[in-house]
């Protein structure tokens, strides 16, 4: 990749240039999840829209796009919460990286590191320490990017999924 890279603070405006990297990360899921994931492709695109414009409009939502010749390469998707995690102690605060998302071709670039360093000003600069985020259970390069930037596992999840009767 020789184009640079920029990150910028995204707003609820720019939320259709994220369709593309958000398949793609849909994408890459469902090749590597056990479980099986929201099908279609546009009806998993819509529900992930309402719910980014849900966090907007609760003015909870923090949105960091990656560009590289002024197109979204990628973005890291925050969300906010006031107060603590019922089971783990949180303090007055948390944040949750609800999606971050990188299209294949832009993947080991140093473009997800970039996104989580902008996450991680703003979140050291509004005093919010804690920092939560899913992962897919299969994601190894996921896991060991999250891993090299000081989190580490607290709980997991697991799913049983039935044919509805």
């Amino acid at each position: 990749m020789s184009a640079e890279v920029t990150i910028s603070v995204g707003s609820v405006d720019e939320i259709p240039e994220l369709r593309e990297a958000f398949l793609s990360l849909h994408d890459h899921h469902r090749r590597i999840s056990l479980v099986a994931l929201t099908e279609p492709d546009e009806r998993a695109w819509s529900a992930r829209v309402a719910t980014y414009r849900q966090y907007f409009d609760e003015r909870r939502a923090l949105l960091h796009v990656a560009r590289v010749d002024e197109r979204c390469r990628g973005y890291a998707f925050t969300v906010l919460h006031d107060g603590s995690d019922d089971t783990f102690p949180m303090g007055a605060g948390y944040a949750e990286l609800y999606t971050l998302a990188v299209l294949p071709e832009y993947r080991g670039a140093g473009i997800g590191t970039s996104l989580l360093d902008a996450v991680d000003a703003v979140l050291e600069e509004r005093g919010i320490p804690h920092l939560t985020v899913a992962v897919m259970a299969s994601n190894e390069a996921a896991i060991r990017l999250y891993r090299r930037r000081g989190l580490q596992p607290g709980e997991l999840i697991m799913y049983r999924v039935r044919s509805a009767p």
